[in-house]
């Protein structure tokens, strides 16, 4: 590939990932983060779980969470380790999921225990159907 075709595909993601995010404004409930943030704000501590794709979004949000003095932490719950280390958490731990359409099995499965568990849950996941649903608290 030459020096033009590089910038070419480089100028073309960059253009992609702009516009992506420009596009959700049209996507977010507004109302549904102002509610999650105060949540947020009124627990002790936060656990983020996810699976497969949308691991990198509890990791994260558990880094950002932690540097504003959120005491939080994501995992990944595709295998047994995540879920036996949220198992012995404090029942007032918020607990958020984050689930993709197409990957949800081992988050939903997870959120659904941690439910019957008596764990306040909430789901979060992008616009369509919601594979979350009835399996948090919120």
């Amino acid at each position: 590939m030459d020096t033009k075709n590089k910038k070419d595909l480089l100028e073309h993601l960059i253009n992609m990932e702009i516009n992506n995010l420009l596009d959700i404004k049209n996507t977010v409930d507004i109302n549904m983060v102002c509610q999650l943030l105060t949540d947020i704000e009124g627990a002790t501590d936060v656990i983020f779980i996810a699976s497969r794709a949308s691991v990198v979004l509890a990791d994260y949000s558990a880094y950002i969470f932690n540097k504003i003095g959120v005491r939080s932490v994501g995992y990944d719950v595709s295998d047994t380790m995540g879920l036996d280390s949220i198992r012995n958490a404090d029942r007032s731990t918020l607990i958020i999921a984050f689930a993709f359409p197409r990957y949800p099995k081992s988050t939903m499965v997870t959120a659904r225990y941690l439910k019957n568990k008596g764990f306040a849950g909430e789901g979060e996941a992008p616009a369509g159907p919601d594979p979350l649903a009835g399996m948090t608290t919120k």
